[in-house]
């Protein structure tokens, strides 16, 4: 197998996107997961939970949780 600059450079590249598209998924579902609390906080704030229990099951801050609409 011939070792060339462009096999070496296709290869970094084809290391470069995986490692690009691994964390832009763990990204994705960061963000997801972060959405979902966001919005099961917003309907826990909406029947009145107090906020200690709201910051308990969502692990969201209390500065996150009071900036939430109603």
């Amino acid at each position: 197998d011939v070792i060339t600059y462009n096999n070496v450079l296709r290869k970094k590249e084809d290391e470069f996107f995986s490692k690009g598209e691994k964390q832009g998924i763990k990204k994705g579902r960061a963000e997801g997961s972060y959405k979902e609390k966001l919005e099961f906080a917003q309907k826990l704030k909406q029947k009145n939970y107090p906020i200690d229990e709201i910051i308990y099951f969502t692990n969201l801050s209390k500065e996150e949780i009071d900036a939430i609409p109603m």
